[in-house]
C-alpha cells in the first residue's frame, strides 16, 4: 500500500499526469530535486512521486510483497489522484512500471519507461551476489538504533560498500529515541527484490501492445549484457543511450535526462 507521496507542479487545471516510481531501497524523496527542476520546464504537468510499500514513509505492507502487488498500489493511487499519462520507473520501479500494464490493463498510459531497469528474470550467482542483496544482508546485522548517521556511512564503508552508496543509505533512516533507525521495512524489501529478480517480463517489452514502451540504459552502467541490448533493439520497444552515466541516472546525468526525457515524452 502506498501511504505516502508529493503531488510537484501544477495542482489545478493540468494536462498532463507524470507518475515515477523509484528503485528498491529508495523512497519518493529520491526523485524530488529532478522533478522539481522538470516542472519548471512543464507549467501544465504535475509529477506525482510516490514511496512504494515497506518504503520511505508508506511503511510495512501485508503479503505478499511482488511487483504485481506493487503495481496493484499503483492502480490505487491512480484511482485516488487520477491515472499516469506518463508512467516513469527507475531500477526496481521500471519492473514495477511493466507490471503495471500487464496487471492494471484498463487505464494504459501513452508512455511507459525504463530506467536503467532489468527487463528479464536475473539468476543469482552465489560466488557473485548483486549488490543490493549484499546490501540487505549487511543492515539485517546492523545493530539499531544507530547513534548517528555517520556511523551507518562508517559501518558500510568499512563492509567494502562505496562512500556515495552508504551516504545515500542514511535518506532510509529516521529519529528514534536513542538515535535512528530504517525507514523502510526490510523483510518486505527483500521479498520485492527477490521476486524482481525472479519475473521475466520481456514480452511486455518485445509486443509493447498496451503503451509506448521508452528502455533508458544508462552507457556506463554494469547492468546490461550485449544480449540484453540485442533483445530491445529487436523489439517494439525504443531504446535510449544516456552518456556519461552509471545506474543512478538522475544524479549522474541529470541535464542528459532531462534533455532526453523533454525531447522524447509527449
Amino acid at each position: 500500500m502506498i501511504r505516502n507521496w508529493m503531488i510537484l507542479g501544477c495542482k489545478e487545471e493540468y494536462q498532463q499526469t507524470v507518475y515515477i516510481a523509484h528503485g528498491i531501497l529508495g523512497s519518493a524523496q529520491n526523485w524530488r530535486g529532478f522533478a522539481s527542476r522538470w516542472s519548471k520546464l512543464r507549467p501544465l504537468t504535475r509529477f506525482v512521486l510516490m514511496d512504494l510499500r515497506n518504503h520511505g514513509r508508506s511503511g510495512p505492507a501485508d503479503p505478499p510483497n511482488t511487483l504485481e502487488a506493487a503495481a496493484q498500489d499503483l492502480w490505487s493511487l491512480g484511482e485516488e489522484l487520477g491515472h499516469p499519462d506518463v508512467l516513469i520507473g527507475h531500477s526496481f520501479g521500471g519492473k514495477v512500471v511493466l507490471k503495471y500494464l500487464e496487471s492494471c490493463p484498463a487505464h494504459n498510459p501513452d508512455q511507459v519507461w525504463l530506467l536503467d531497469s532489468a527487463v528479464g528474470s536475473i539468476e543469482i550467482d552465489p560466488t557473485d551476489v548483486p549488490e543490493v542483496v549484499q546490501v540487505i544482508r549487511k543492515i539485517r546485522k546492523i545493530e539499531r538504533p544507530l547513534p548517528s548517521r555517520q556511523s551507518l556511512v562508517t559501518l558500510l564503508m568499512q563492509a567494502g560498500f562505496t562512500e556515495g552508496l552508504s551516504r545515500w543509505m542514511t535518506t532510509n533512516l529516521t529519529a528514534v529515541d536513542g538515535g535512528y533507525d530504517w525507514r523502510f521495512h526490510i523483510d518486505g524489501i527483500e521479498s520485492m527484490i527477490m521476486d524482481y529478480f525472479k519475473q521475466d517480463l520481456w514480452h511486455l517489452v518485445e509486443l509493447a501492445q498496451f503503451s509506448d514502451v521508452y528502455v533508458l540504459r544508462a552507457k556506463n552502467s554494469d547492468r546490461w549484457t550485449e544480449e540484453m541490448v540485442s533483445r530491445v533493439q529487436d523489439s517494439l520497444a525504443q531504446l535510449i543511450i544516456l552518456p556519461d552515466s552509471g545506474h543512478w541516472v538522475h544524479v549522474d546525468n541529470p541535464e542528459g535526462l532531462m534533455t532526453i526525457l523533454e525531447t522524447h515524452v509527449i
